[in-house]
């Protein structure tokens, strides 16, 4: 297996620097091996896509579906990554924060405690 940084998938959706697109591309063409993408990855892009590239949340939605389903690609935790997806679909609340509760409970946790109040509003917190 190798690991995926978050500025190659940057790359792969922007397709902002054709070289380095056609680098990319190549290496994940040319490879038989699973490629992981951790979840501080899947943070990191979507904070870059927000801040960096402008991109709105359903442009951002679409992006990380397509990553979910490419074969090659092996995400960890992808059950909290989805749910996770679907908590930033569907609510006001942040991707990073919807996956921290969800890792949190697969890890066993009851929920997770917070002060932010949009966050609490979901199963997985609750509000100090």
């Amino acid at each position: 297996m190798i690991g995926i940084d978050t500025n190659i998938l940057v790359r792969l959706i922007t397709r902002d620097d054709e070289k380095q697109t056609q680098v990319a591309l190549d290496y994940l063409s040319n490879s038989s091996t699973p490629f992981v993408i951790n979840h501080i990855v899947i943070c990191e892009l979507i904070w870059v896509l927000e801040s960096a590239y402008k991109y709105d949340k359903k442009q951002i939605i679409k992006a990380l579906e397509c990553i979910l389903k490419v074969k090659q690609f092996l995400i960890l935790e992808k059950s909290s990554v989805r749910s996770a997806l679907k908590v930033y679909a569907e609510t006001s609340v942040d991707f990073s924060d919807a996956l921290i509760g969800y890792v949190n409970k697969e890890a066993s946790c009851e929920f997770t405690i917070t002060f932010d109040k949009a966050t609490s509003k979901t199963s997985i917190y609750k509000l100090l």
